[in-house]
């Protein structure tokens, strides 16, 4: 029995919507994603998630955490899949009290520096902004996904996942200056992505993403979430 592997390769593609993607090869892939908004700039913390049809339990292996440092929160964007765990170190000298409002996870946590706080687990899939009751510049979110498949786009707009195996994957784009995480924002409205061997494709948003700072003046999320 010939148990060869068929050479992989590379897929690029940049989207912000729901759609599946249709394979050929029965071996791991790394696939690449590279998104760009309406002016052609690079799209930087937008979360990609690939959704297999077989349910996956959570991995154990992933660390994540959300961090405070110079005042600010490190990642600006943190996706999680749904059912791990979350820690919120303190590296600044100073005092902060972190918390959401959220209706996916509320919680408030008051960190001294080097404090000890438990993890916090996410047991429901959504959008959590986190801010700062003492510093109220302060914004992050975390995104809480029902896969083990994804990642966040660089400042080059990109993004790469490995994968199992070939199959068909829902593909789920986010961003939290997009309006409406349900609405297709690809100029050309593209719900399918038939990926191969070779396969480059990249998709334009049809919106301008913000290029300010991370915590950014007009995103107000504690108001709708």
């Amino acid at each position: 029995m010939n148990t060869s592997r068929i050479p992989l390769s590379f897929i690029f593609l940049a989207i912000t919507l729901l759609g599946i993607v249709e394979t050929t090869h029965a071996a791991p892939i790394s696939t690449s994603f590279t998104i760009f908004d309406a002016e052609n700039t690079p799209v930087k913390d937008a979360v990609i998630q690939l959704i297999s049809k077989n349910p996956t339990p959570p991995s154990t292996t992933r660390k994540n955490e959300l961090s405070q440092k110079d005042k600010q929160f490190t990642p600006f964007v943190l996706p999680i899949q749904r059912g791990t765990s979350i820690v919120f170190p303190n590296y600044d000298d100073i005092q902060h009290h972190v918390y959401s409002f959220s209706g996916i996870k509320k919680f408030e946590l008051k960190l001294s520096k080097d404090s000890k706080a438990n993890p916090i687990t996410f047991e429901k899939p959504g959008i959590v902004p986190v801010g700062c009751n003492i510093h109220d510049w302060m914004l992050a979110y975390i995104y809480v996904v029902d896969t083990p498949y994804f990642s966040t786009t660089n400042s080059n707009g990109s993004a790469t996942l490995s994968l199992p195996s070939d199959g068909e994957y829902l593909i789920k784009i986010w961003h939290p200056r997009l309006p409406d995480e349900n609405v297709n924002y690809t100029k050309e409205g593209i719900t399918k992505i038939v990926a191969k061997d070779g396969t480059t494709k990249v998709i334009a948003l049809n919106l301008t993403i913000s290029t300010g700072s991370d915590a950014d003046e007009d995103i107000d999320e504690f108001e709708d979430y």
